[in-house]
């Protein structure tokens, strides 16, 4: 008897043990290479998907702080200045005397030579007087580097200005160049 049970728990080991072989068997399951093939296609789909969506909440930001950084733009509403030239159009205004008061409006003096600009336009009865602004574009090539600028200039193209100087225009000539302040304000007084 005791041989039979000896056989009978060897059986019994044999047969838990190809139990969970058949356990194993039957979770382990048989994957084609064509199911494998779509299974790294749907992954790679997957992950473009969701990169390309990335990408556009990414873009979508920064295009979003571009627009709010320029929207800040103000309407202004667009004016001609007759008063204000240009070196080019110095000696041909519609005037057979007038003066030309030349600065640059970004000086740290501009506001006093503006003042003094249209307080001479207040007076009536007085010659006419343009404005040069030498921090314009057009003009900043006549600006000189010194204080002074070159007031025997025989052409425009020769013509240079200090910080400031008041021009005086009779019949398309420059007959008065003055650089110094304190004459330009006995002149314009």
């Amino acid at each position: 008897m005791a041989k039979i049970k000896a056989k009978k728990t060897v059986d019994m080991k044999d047969a838990d043990t190809s139990s969970k072989k058949v356990k194993k068997i039957k979770k382990e399951r048989y994957v084609s290479e064509t199911e494998e093939e779509v299974r790294r296609l749907i992954i790679i789909l997957i992950v473009i998907t969701l990169f390309v969506v990335g990408m556009y909440f990414v873009s979508k930001r920064i295009v979003d702080k571009r627009n709010t950084n320029t929207n800040t733009t103000q309407d202004t509403e667009a004016s001609i200045s007759y008063d204000v030239i240009s070196v080019g159009t110095l000696l041909n205004r519609p005037y057979t005397e007038y003066y030309v008061l030349a600065y640059d409006s970004e000086d740290e003096d501009a506001m006093y030579y503006s003042s003094l600009l249209s307080n001479y336009k207040s007076k009536k009865e007085k010659e006419k007087i343009y404005f040069l602004d030498l921090g314009n574009a057009l003009n900043k090539s006549y600006k000189s580097d010194s204080i002074t600028g070159n007031a025997s200039a025989k052409s425009i193209e020769d013509l240079s200005f200090g910080n400031i100087t008041l021009l005086k225009i009779k019949k398309g000539a420059i007959v008065s160049y003055i650089e110094d302040l304190s004459k330009i304000e006995s002149e314009l007084k």
